[in-house]
């Protein structure tokens, strides 16, 4: 099984198709065996997650990685009764990100 794909820079189209991608994000290609019975969307939660516990990433870095709203990706990590470490610079960069978006 295949995931994801590498495009040239020019060739990445804005937002792609997750919306909550940015402009610019690096594409991996992973060749996994035939019988894992795992989504690209599982996948991408599932990296998401370890990468959001290991605290090398931002709830909304996370977020976007799993194709998620902010609050279905908390929902998704309460779940796995995973505790949201979230300080004055997680909120400052979230901050500078909602607003590149328009928000």
């Amino acid at each position: 099984m295949e995931v994801g794909g590498r495009s040239p820079p020019s060739a990445i189209p804005h937002n792609g198709s997750n919306p909550a991608a940015p402009a610019s994000a690096m594409q991996i290609i992973l060749n996994l065996p035939d019988d894992l019975t795992i989504s690209e969307t599982d996948l991408r939660a599932e990296l998401a997650v370890a990468l959001f516990q290991q605290k090398r990433i931002t709830l909304g870095t996370a977020s976007q990685i799993a194709g998620l709203h902010q609050l279905e990706f908390q929902q998704l990590i309460a779940s796995r009764g995973i505790n949201i470490h979230y300080d004055v610079e997680d909120f400052e960069r979230d901050l500078t990100s909602l607003r590149q978006e328009g928000w």
